[in-house]
């Protein structure tokens, strides 16, 4: 099977929204018993014990959701009931019974709550689910905690709990308060709620508050997305995400509206992004990528900067979260559907070239770009040596500058990103991978089907020169 074009142009929006290890992990996992897991974790800590490096952060996803929004590509589903939840806790816990061991004594740098909906649980779940945890696994004294809730889940007797389990980071995910937008989405939430929420995060003294604000979903307008932010920016929010909404196939609100072209929204959307970030910086927020504003040092996700930006490893609990030890291997476990009963694995050896690209891509997003040294102390090769070839074309066509002994990114073209670029020109796939996606993608990807229209994200010609550029490398 010969990769081509037009595959690449298929691939542009019905693989992962993620550019690199996440097509790379999904495409590549296969079934593992857990004994081919927990072997991969003894080595992981021993070899950590060994040379003193233990980079390691704790997540745990709670996947239950009052009604999944359609505008979401995280692992979610309906909570059906009180049971379906108590079943799933309990397995969680096992789960984690399975890890403490192994990982015994070795200090976590955060932990994080994500889904889904984590604060769906109840005040008591709450507190037994971070009593489960701190049980059985080490953190550093000044570790952070952060946990991701929504307006119209979150109370404040479930914050108190919160506060008492050590939350030090509260993610309020709002997205957006347009109602048509809301209407459309399947989300229920008011500005009450909202205003409630913050009261009792700043009540409670939770340290950092966090808010989520999505731009270009579906019906949304610049209008009503700017007067969104203007009245958040009243409860001054110690850091603000404005994340643009994924347009691709794999979400369901992008497949309702076909009637508007993917070109249009990524203009609107940008449009958004860039208003917003001159609203902020008046306000006094700072940023070192194109998503996040803080008004405080440390605000944002540790757990985020160990990954991205120092290759640090990730345990993951929960169904469907994503376990990775930098440069040895990748996991999910699966709990699987309505009855509950046993965890399955699935995974797949790293290379140890995946995380050096998504290391890459990462911190080409960055403000500050792509050290050299950087990047040498953290895996111990030169860049240039892994990437001249995707280094060469990148600055051949100026997406990236050599600036103050750096990569930095060059700016955007007709209002779309980097992240845009690596998303659909899939930069940094070799031969093998591509190959497993065909594979992958065997039922869905029809030859002799034009696929060009995939592509009207960005200007034709950038992409295709991409591809062909990515194709001579083969």
């Amino acid at each position: 099977m010969k990769n081509d074009i037009n595959f690449l142009r298929f691939l542009a929006v019905h693989s992962s929204v993620l550019p690199f290890n996440g097509s790379m992990a999904d495409a590549q996992m296969r079934e593992w018993p857990a004994n081919v897991v927990l072997d991969h974790v003894r080595d992981f800590v021993a070899e950590s014990r060994r040379d003193h490096r233990s980079e390691i952060s704790l997540y745990v996803h709670i996947p239950f959701c009052q009604d999944p929004c359609s505008f979401c590509h995280c692992a979610r589903i309906k909570l059906l009931s009180q049971q379906q939840l108590e079943r799933y806790l309990n397995l969680l816990v096992q789960e984690a019974d399975t890890w403490a061991e192994p990982f015994q004594g070795m200090p976590f740098q955060s932990l994080s709550f994500g889904g889904g909906t984590p604060s769906i649980l109840s005040e008591s779940q709450i507190y037994n689910i971070f009593s489960q945890i701190h049980k059985r696994f080490r953190f550093l004294p000044k570790a952070q905690i952060n946990f991701e809730a929504t307006p119209a889940t979150l109370t404040a007797s479930k914050v108190r709990v919160l506060k008492q389990a050590g939350v030090t980071r509260l993610t309020l995910g709002i997205q957006s308060m347009d109602p048509i937008v809301l209407q459309g989405t399947g989300r229920v939430q008011t500005w009450a709620q909202i205003d409630s929420c913050v009261r009792a995060i700043r009540k409670n003294k939770i340290p950092i508050l966090n808010i989520d604000l999505m731009a270009g979903l579906p019906g949304q307008t610049a209008v009503s997305f700017l007067r969104d932010l203007k009245r958040i920016l009243k409860w001054q929010p110690d850091i603000l995400h404005i994340n643009p909404f994924g347009s691709v196939e794999s979400v369901q609100a992008y497949s309702k509206h076909r009637d508007i072209s993917y070109r249009e929204m990524a203009l609107t959307r940008i449009s958004m992004i860039k208003e917003a970030r001159n609203i902020l910086l008046k306000e006094g927020y700072f940023t070192d990528n194109g998503n996040s504003y803080s008004r405080v040092k440390f605000a944002e996700s540790a757990q985020e900067v160990s990954i991205t930006q120092k290759s640090g490893s990730i345990l993951g609990l929960g169904s469907s979260a994503r376990s990775r030890l930098s440069g040895r291997a990748i996991w999910q476990a699966m709990y699987g559907a309505g009855a509950i009963e046993k965890i399955n694995y699935r995974g797949v050896v790293s290379d140890g070239q995946s995380r050096m690209a998504e290391y890459l891509i990462y911190n080409l997003l960055r403000a500050d770009g792509v050290s050299k040294e950087v990047f040498f102390s953290l895996f111990g090769i030169q860049l240039e040596d892994v990437f001249k070839c995707e280094l060469s074309i990148l600055m051949a066509s100026k997406i990236i500058v050599w600036k103050r002994g750096r990569f930095i990114y060059n700016g955007d073209w007709s209002g779309l990103s980097l992240f845009e670029y690596f998303v659909h020109t899939k930069r940094f796939y070799g031969e093998r991978l591509l190959m497993c996606l065909r594979k992958t993608f065997e039922g869905a990807y029809h030859p002799d089907k034009d696929y060009s229209y995939h592509s009207e994200g960005l200007p034709a010609k950038i992409m295709d020169d991409s591809f062909t550029a990515l194709l001579s490398q083969m």
